[in-house]
């Protein structure tokens, strides 16, 4: 008995998007099919028959996609504020060290903590990185959760017989 591997089930783009729109995920990520091969382009799934195989991955993608997105929707949000908190730091300082005479516009009594405006947009552009990372992160995170929730299908068990099949 042969099992299909997942880039013999979708060898594109096209078939992937066909079977989830099938099961109602219209917009899936086209990010997720390049993962999803990445990590189990090879591998073989539990189950004999390529259409058994493919409902069973679009029908715990349809559960655990939207409460993906879900979660990224929800942490690109908070990367938008803390991005923009940054963004109004550093063109008041740019605008600062662009005009040096004038005295820097502040919304606050205290004077805007720079000697110099190169070291200051420095220690600006260290915030933007140290944000790009968390969030990669973040994001990475929540990519590592949708992908370990299909695992499950490549364990080689028949789930219905409760056989083992070995397979090279």
């Amino acid at each position: 008995m042969t099992f299909p591997k997942v880039n013999d089930i979708f060898p594109t783009i096209e078939k992937w998007n066909e079977w989830a729109s099938f099961y109602g995920i219209d917009e899936m990520d086209s990010d997720i099919y390049s993962h999803v091969l990445i990590r189990y382009g090879g591998d073989r799934f539990r189950y004999s028959s390529g259409e058994m195989a493919a409902a069973k991955m679009f029908q715990i993608l349809s559960i655990e996609y939207p409460a993906y997105i879900q979660k990224k929707s929800a942490a690109q949000a908070v990367y938008d504020l803390e991005l923009e908190e940054i963004k109004k730091g550093t063109l008041q300082i740019a605008n600062s060290a662009a005009n040096p005479n004038s005295d820097p516009e502040t919304d606050s009594l205290d004077p805007l903590p720079f000697i110099n405006g190169q070291q200051v947009m420095g220690t600006k552009l260290d915030e933007l990185a140290a944000l790009q990372r968390k969030y990669r992160a973040v994001y990475t995170k929540y990519l590592e959760e949708l992908l370990k929730s299909l695992q499950g299908l490549f364990q080689g068990i028949l789930a219905e017989t409760e056989e083992v099949f070995l397979y090279d």
